[in-house]
């Protein structure tokens, strides 16, 4: 996934060893590629602050992998963007994930990621029990409305901490 560099970036990459030859390779392309996004960085540092058994970027035995596990409360969270998650490979796959993930007895809540327009209104949507969707602008401020959805879905009010927005930009660089 492409990201933009800013000097915050650069901060985070130095803090996480990068040296100056591969962060001027970053900023050179003007691009960072990581292999997954902000909101799903934001709502696991979230999960973690509040839960006490928690694993991001879980491999399965089937060598999937689950975005967020929560072993305190036998629950999993996939945070997906429609883009890639709607095309035919993507839904066989998502499918038997769920199906694998949801055999062995453990709840699997789907956040989808819709982009808009910057002029559209961004929301969020409960589409049952373990389905939420989000519509996302690009800016970051209505990550704050997920988390209460999600907080409704699992029965627990989330503290957000304080330091969350580096830490899951911190998390997300981590994936270079």
């Amino acid at each position: 996934m492409k990201r933009d560099v800013n000097h915050e970036d650069i901060e985070i990459l130095q803090s996480l060893g990068y040296n100056a030859s591969e962060i001027k390779d970053i900023l050179d392309h003007n691009k960072a590629y990581t292999h997954t996004s902000f909101p799903e960085q934001y709502i696991y540092e979230i999960i973690k602050y509040n839960y006490n058994k928690v694993e991001n970027r879980m491999k399965m035995s089937n060598g999937m992998e689950l975005d967020i596990a929560i072993f305190d409360i036998n629950t999993g969270i996939e945070y997906s963007s429609a883009y890639f998650h709607t095309k035919e490979k993507g839904l066989e796959r998502d499918k038997r994930k769920k199906e694998f993930i949801e055999s062995h007895g453990v709840r699997l809540i789907n956040i989808i990621e819709y982009r808009i327009s910057k002029q559209s209104e961004e929301k969020v949507i409960t589409i049952d029990d373990n389905t939420i969707e989000i519509y996302l602008t690009g800016r970051t401020k209505y990550l704050d409305n997920l988390v209460l959805e999600l907080s409704k879905m699992l029965g627990k009010e989330l503290v957000i901490p304080e330091d969350i927005y580096y830490e899951a930009k911190k998390n997300m660089y981590k994936t270079l």
